[in-house]
């Protein structure tokens, strides 16, 4: 059984990568050819252990992902993976980064379908360390020359902007408001853990492509209720996931 680092992760998972495996699994699954064990909150003395799990007919393999919130030095997550057909564990992975290049490579396949194919500015609200593969996802996918990143913390907007511009060779500008962000972008991700919407439905313009990717529980919202009736279309990863996590769309 193969041990995988973070580092080692990081280096055999490039973003462009992940999208095209992420897009064939979607295929896959609306096939039915998937399945996913829903996150699952175990309460401990102090937080929860967190549990999900999927498996592919086509990969033939099966895989639990687990992490203990909240963690005094943050979030340690594993992932185990297992050959279906012979029942052999083929690798244990540390999995912060596998779960931040996924999330941002999910939102990589909803720009590639759903996005204008010329939109060349990217709008990030957000600057926690889901962010950068929110934005690295986006380029991999569309010509983006510019981007702009909005977050509460001018310290961590302007860090956000210089770690973005060294990684992913565009222009990164620190703004002032949402509002500033948004101004002539093609697509913007939102990706905070905020309870109440950073993104309002009176800021969108036409053909703007809106990426939600920070809400994974009932009790938080990144969008407004206006937002959520003005798109044209809503899709999300997995229908039955969304209805027990997606506080954006519980709420609406």
């Amino acid at each position: 059984m193969l041990a995988i680092s973070e580092s080692e992760v990081r280096e055999l998972l490039p973003m462009n990568e992940c999208i095209e495996i992420l897009d064939r699994l979607f295929t896959e699954s609306a096939k039915g050819g998937t399945a996913n064990l829903r996150r699952h909150r175990l309460p401990l003395i102090r937080g929860a252990q967190q549990i999900m799990a999927g498996t592919s007919d086509s990969l033939d393999v099966t895989g639990l992902k687990t992490y203990v919130t909240p963690g005094k030095s943050g979030s340690h997550m594993m992932v185990l993976i297992y050959r279906v057909s012979t029942g052999e564990p083929l690798a244990i992975l540390g999995a912060n980064a596998l779960g931040q290049i996924r999330t941002g490579a999910a939102s990589g396949v909803a720009t590639r379908y759903m996005s204008n194919q010329g939109s060349a500015t990217v709008a990030i609200i957000g600057s926690g360390s889901q962010a950068i593969t929110q934005l690295a996802a986006v380029c991999a996918v569309r010509p983006i020359t510019k981007a702009k990143i909005y977050s509460r913390s001018k310290e961590n907007r302007e860090r956000f902007s210089r770690e973005a511009e060294a990684q992913i060779n565009i222009d990164v500008n620190p703004v002032e408001t949402t509002e500033a962000a948004l101004l002539d972008a093609d697509v913007v991700c939102v990706i905070t853990n905020s309870r109440d919407p950073v993104l309002l439905g009176e800021q969108l313009t036409p053909g703007l492509h809106v990426n939600a990717a920070g809400s994974n529980h009932w009790m938080r919202r990144e969008l407004d209720h206006t937002a959520i009736s003005t798109f044209n279309s809503i899709v999300v990863d997995d229908l039955e996931d969304a209805k027990v996590e997606c506080g954006d769309l519980i709420w609406a």
